[in-house]
């Protein structure tokens, strides 16, 4: 397999600079996307075991690393964290990466409608295991259903609107791609431009539900504050406002419990060179606590 995409890590030097590589380091990057957060720490001399749930995300990541002995990526869900762990044999990290994001190639190179700019089918799996198609949400669910979607996982104003209008159209024909959806988008939103501000919260609720993203972050971060040793580090990446909220809440709570010292008063941002060079770094917040409990 090959792509001609090409991924940028956001927030690559933060990320990595907040969880103070030390040579010969155990780290886990928990969500191994297109392995930029990764080759860095590597650079610096730290060992990686790399997650993902995408079979072909994981295959491009690992040639993107090349043969690395201080490399090792597993097939899995970032909420199974703990299980790897014990897979490798290794019970304490030094630090644990969560960017919460998808890659370039997960966007535009794999043919599973991440992305309202392709058409392709409406699909936003993950994992091959996940049995629900985003098809199967816009087909099937309820106006209701799918206007809760929209609002609680997009944040999207139109949603009512999007809702009956979905509907409606597929009663005369299955809504079977992206074209198909985004056409329905356009024509509720009223301009281009609108639209793929539109789109672009609509395709992200599709992918979270159809995912369960929520559930598994909530899984994911105590699990990876268990398998860390004191002094190490746990850095989110994230690019919606109720996955930073959960994460902030997560943080805070910890803090009260005496668990971890939040790193980062306020989310980091990406400067405005990042975001001029890579505009889908424009909506990241950084995260970072570090462990303080045995």
């Amino acid at each position: 397999m090959t792509s001609l995409i090409t991924h940028k890590s956001v927030l690559l030097k933060e990320t990595v600079d907040f969880l103070n590589v030390t040579p010969g380091g155990i780290f886990a990057d928990a969500t191994l996307g297109g392995g930029g957060h990764t080759k860095e720490i590597l650079r610096r001399g730290g060992r990686v075991i790399g997650i993902d749930r995408d079979p072909q995300a994981l295959e491009m990541a690992r040639k993107e690393i090349g043969d690395n002995k201080n490399f090792r990526g597993t097939l899995g869900n970032f909420n199974q964290i703990d299980r790897v762990a014990k897979e490798y044999n290794e019970p304490e990290f030094n630090g644990v990466i969560f960017d919460l994001g998808l890659s370039s190639f997960q966007l535009l190179g794999t043919g599973r409608g991440f992305s309202f700019k392709k058409d392709e089918r409406l699909d936003m799996r993950a994992s091959p295991t996940i049995s629900q198609t985003a098809r199967d949400v816009i087909n099937n669910f309820t106006r209701e259903e799918i206007y809760e979607i929209f609002t609680k996982f997009g944040e999207e104003r139109l949603s009512s609107r999007l809702a009956d209008l979905i509907k409606a159209r597929r009663s005369i024909s299955p809504i079977d791609t992206t074209r198909d959806l985004y056409e329905i988008i356009r024509f509720v939103a009223g301009s281009e431009i609108n639209a793929q501000k539109v789109a672009q919260r609509v395709f992200q609720a599709l992918r979270i539900f159809v995912n369960d993203e929520v559930r598994n972050l909530k899984e994911a971060l105590p699990a990876a504050l268990e398998i860390m040793r004191v002094r190490g580090r746990l850095v989110v990446i994230s690019y919606h406002s109720l996955e930073d909220r959960i994460v902030k809440e997560f943080f805070r709570r910890c803090e009260k419990e005496g668990k971890v010292k939040i790193l980062t008063k306020h989310p980091i941002v990406p400067a405005r060179e990042e975001v001029y060079e890579n505009t889908s770094s424009r909506s990241g917040k950084l995260r970072a606590v570090e462990k303080i409990y045995d």
